[in-house]
């Protein structure tokens, strides 16, 4: 079986998933399914009040029926040039795909220019433009049949003999083979996969526009584009601010095709949506570190922000500028290194030199910046080399991917418009994908209406909330919350301390008594059954971080059961080394920052109970408390309700770390479920795997076991209904989750008597945007939708179940309203009860008195997969050495090493903390 494994491991995915799935499937005695999805159910009826909702999708429509034909594409340019004394010549392919923005956008920038340059050259062949359309990859769309020959190979070869035309390539070749056919048409369509092919056909004819305005527009993956001049739309200056850490805001649009149900059949409509994203300035690495990080100039002061500097610019693409008169040879950052150019010595014809004496007698240059550290990248043969910073200057077209929180506060006012000025903002992005005047769309036979789509929502009641077993919380319909003047099942706290670690001197000894009066008598106020605190302390953060240790074990010594940290909001590092100690000691911790304790105390200004209240929510159900509860009419004791997700970033890390350490990248995989004795209490942990594009099958249905048989522990019997809300699956993999995963899990759910298994897909990543049909008010609450509008006709796909529900208030801009795809039904659940239990469990936070934007099982899961991100960038970097990659058990490749590192850092192995909901 491990042989098997191996041999699977070395598989590209979807055929490692689809491997990994028939052996477990085998394993399980269980037969793969054939993918299909459930039978389209009648839409929901359950309404308290009706509205009109309006969107920003426009309905499209094809003029005349027509046939489109699919052709392959390898497109690449001959390349002369001398290696010593030969001259070498390469065809270099031009459209394969590429991670990095820079090189993706200029690999499609030429492959657009060059596939235009053949159309124009041999039209004998290719024929009218308009009458094709180019994904600027692989594909290639014509509505004619291109003479291509028997052999289903056409290659053709262009020489550029006209040294007065521009164009940047003597050769180039376009090799061709047509895939297939398809009619532009909806009707028929019965697979998923058949509805996403002409879907993607139709956004690249759609695109076009795009492709022949390139002097205007840089075209990014999933159908975006950024504006080089906004302001030709009608886009404000002040829309696109220069922002902090040498970025700054470009004004982008966003246009998807859908397959949509329609009013009486479907068809195609267009989701167009504004962004506002950020991206690095072509600048100097120096000039960028030094305007973001000034106190970097100082050497003592070198290391202080060297973790953030190294995330921010790994990855990023550079060229070196004392070298561009002979051309630019662009680069990719990998990384900094502690090494100076006073410092770094290098070995020259048998000589040392250091790197700045090097730079002078080579170049005749005189570092400015000697003392900052190098910048690394690797050669084609791998090996690293090593730049001083001052010398190599960032490319365009280079997204921030992971915002510091600075920017990411800028930009939620950027974008936090109301709905009725986001209307607006949409016909402007209309207006800059040419969606009027593209002469491909006219060709093709494709319209785009210019009035959006108006659809029917039902608004559906909040469930009921409980204060304790017999007593309702009082809830005020028109905030959409609820008082809890006592919870419904109160904490036991036997010793607990308060802690503070001050590294900007805000607290005395007066300031942390009063906080630790007021949170004492507000917990006791709300029924939980403590002592004051054993210990107040305030510590100095410069000794704490040479013995970190010792706070934890003081408390550890006097049998604390529960530790409140405040902690000052600059000090990033703290927050994960408390969460590591509380996984090692097995201590309850609660990290609060200062001035919110200050705040909710009242010590610089008026009391904000509010503020007060949700920090002591957070202790209660950290200490296996239960703020409210649900009746079980609206939510039955009987069912198990499961959120499972995953995260594949890449990890950033607080210090520094060697290259072997930072390749050990996991996907993280957080779960939730209502598995202890109470129906709507929610405890969870994480998971990690090796980094790819799904959670692997096994761990799924591991993880569902062990869940199933918490449950059966604590209820003494099996749930009647399992409901998940499986997290991080895209539509393009329903597929092989219906083929494999589900009838694994549900094989273990049936053996175990469970009558009924659902499968709900939620999800955000969406640009649909749902909005009252005339927005009436001055402010987001009262511009948007109310809590509990559920929208499941007209803008659903034709075949998946899918309905929205805004479950929250939308307090700041537009409600981003999730989109649920029921992919799994064996019980025939009703749209109603669907929607129902995942309105009702948007309701079970407990942190604030409030529902959330989406059901609590998915969204305290994905919760999970911060500390479990947390907990692993904490363990890496506190590891002395990397990990044996010799070792069986602890190689970065293997399934075991992630299994064993999940044993250490998660809580599967902990009484005290799984049964607990740790990360409240």
């Amino acid at each position: 079986m491990e042989e098997i494994r191996k041999g699977i491991e070395k598989m590209a995915y979807p055929s490692r998933y689809e491997a990994s799935g028939k052996l477990l499937c085998d394993k399980l005695g269980v037969k793969p399914a054939d993918g299909s999805l459930p039978k389209k159910l009648p839409p929901g009826k359950e309404c308290a009040a009706k509205e009109m909702v309006k969107t920003n999708i426009f309905p499209m429509r094809f003029t005349e029926n027509k046939t489109v034909y699919l052709y392959d594409l390898d497109i690449k340019h001959r390349k002369t040039y001398m290696e010593g004394a030969s001259q070498i010549t390469r065809d270099i392919t031009v459209n394969n795909y590429m991670r990095a923005d820079y090189f993706r956008t200029e690999a499609e920038r030429n492959s657009i220019n060059i596939m235009n340059y053949a159309i124009r050259m041999v039209p004998q062949f290719f024929g009218n433009k308009d009458e094709l359309a180019y994904d600027r990859r692989k594909t290639l769309y014509s509505l004619r049949k291109l003479e291509i020959g028997n052999n289903n190979e056409k290659i053709i070869e262009i020489e550029n003999t006209n040294p007065t035309e521009p164009f940047p390539f003597k050769v180039v070749i376009v090799n061709m083979r047509q895939t297939g056919e398809m009619e532009l048409t909806p009707e028929g369509l019965k697979a998923l996969s058949e509805t996403v092919a002409l879907e993607h056909c139709l956004d690249v004819i759609t695109n076009q526009g795009i492709h022949r305005d390139l002097d205007n527009h840089v075209p990014f993956p999933n159908n975006v584009t950024y504006m080089l001049y906004p302001q030709n739309y009608g886009i404000e200056r002040s829309e696109c601010p220069d922002l902090a850490f040498g970025t700054y805001t470009a004004a982008g649009a966003q246009k998807t095709v859908k397959i949509l149900e329609g009013s009486e059949k479907p068809g195609p409509a267009m989701i167009i949506m504004p962004r506002r994203t950020p991206f690095h300035n072509v600048e100097t690495v120096t000039s960028k570190v030094l305007n973001a990080y000034p106190r970097y100039r100082r050497p003592e002061m070198v290391h202080d922000n060297h973790a953030e500097i190294i995330n921010m610019l790994t990855g990023l693409v550079v060229y070196q500028t004392h070298l561009a008169a002979s051309g630019i040879r662009t680069m990719q950052i990998c990384g900094i290194v502690n090494q100076t150019a006073e410092s770094m010595e290098i070995e020259i014809n048998g000589a040392t030199t250091r790197l700045t004496q090097y730079y002078w007698e080579k170049y005749g240059i005189t570092l400015q910046h000697p003392g900052l550290p190098l910048v690394t990248t690797k050669s084609k043969k791998k090996t690293l080399l090593y730049h001083p910073m001052e010398l190599l200057m960032i490319c365009d077209n280079q997204r921030m991917h992971e915002p510091l929180p600075e920017i990411v506060t800028v930009l939620i006012k950027i974008c936090a418009v109301l709905p009725s000025v986001l209307e607006k903002k949409v016909y402007k992005s209309a207006t800059a994908l040419h969606l009027l005047d593209n002469p491909a769309n006219k060709e093709f036979g494709v319209e785009v209406g210019t009035k959006p789509i108006h659809v029917p929502g039902r608004r559906l009641l909040p469930p009921t909330l409980l204060q304790n077993p017999k007593q309702a919380a009082v809830f005020d319909y028109d905030k959409m919350s609820w008082g809890i003047p006592s919870y419904y099942r109160p904490a036991t706290i036997e010793t607990w301390a308060l802690y503070a670690i001050d590294t900007e001197g805000q607290l005395n000894d007066a300031v942390m008594k009063t906080f630790a009066q007021k949170y004492y008598h507000e917990c006791k106020k709300k029924g939980m059954v403590l002592q004051p605190p054993a210990e107040i302390h305030i510590y100095d953060r410069h000794l704490l971080a040479a013995d970190f240790k010792s706070l934890f074990f003081r408390a550890f010594q006097a049998k604390c059961q529960f530790i409140v940290i405040l902690t000052n909001d600059k000090d990033r590092a703290v927050h994960p080394e408390i969460k590591a100690y509380e996984r090692r000691f097995e201590i309850i911790t609660q990290n609060i920052l200062i001035k919110t304790a200050m705040e909710a105390a009242g010590v610089t200004g008026p009391e904000k109970r509010k503020t007060m209240e949700n920090i002591i929510h957070k202790t209660n159900i950290k200490n296996g408390g239960l703020n409210y509860s649900i009746p079980t009419k609206d939510l039955s004791k009987d069912d198990l309700y499961i959120g499972i997700t995953m995260d594949a970033k890449k990890m950033v890390y607080q210090i520094p770390l060697r290259a072997e350490l930072t390749r050990l990248n996991p996907a993280v995989i957080g779960f939730t479920a209502n598995d202890l004795n109470e129906a709507f209490d929610f405890t969870g942990d994480f998971v990690l795997q090796k980094t790819r594009g799904n959670i692997d099958i096994d761990l799924m249905v591991a993880t569902v076991s062990k869940i199933l048989e918490r449950f059966i522990k604590n209820r003494g019997k099996p749930p009647k209904n399992v409901i998940m809300y499986r997290g991080s699956l895209p539509e393009s993999k329903y597929e092989l989750a219906l083929k494999y995963e589900i009838p694994a899990v549900n094989q273990i759910l049936k053996e175990n008597g469970v009558e009924t298994f659902a499968v709900i897909v939620p999800s955000k990543r969406h640009n649909v945007k749902l909005i009252p049909s005339e927005p009436k008010g001055q402010n987001s609450v009262s511009q948007n939708l109310k809590c509990g509008t559920v929208v499941d006709t007209k803008i659903v796909s034709p075949v998946v179940n899918e309905f929205y529900c805004l479950s929250h208030v939308a307090r700041l801009g537009t409600a981003r309203i999730p989109k649920y795809a029921v992919i799994h039904n064996d019980g025939n659940l009703s749209m109603d009860q669907l929607q129902k239990i995942t309105y009702n469990l948007s309701y079970g936070h407990q942190i604030i008195n409030g529902s959330v934007s989406l059901p609590a099982p998915i969204y305290i899961a994905e919760g999970f997969i911060k500390r479990g991100r947390m907990n692993w960038m904490t363990y890496v970097s506190s590891s002395p050495t990397p990990p044996d990659s010799s070792s069986d058990t602890s190689s970065s490749n293997s399934h075991s090493f992630f299994t064993h590192t999940t044993d250490r850092i998660a809580y599967i192995n902990s009484e005290t903390l799984r049964n607990l909901r740790i990360n409240a």
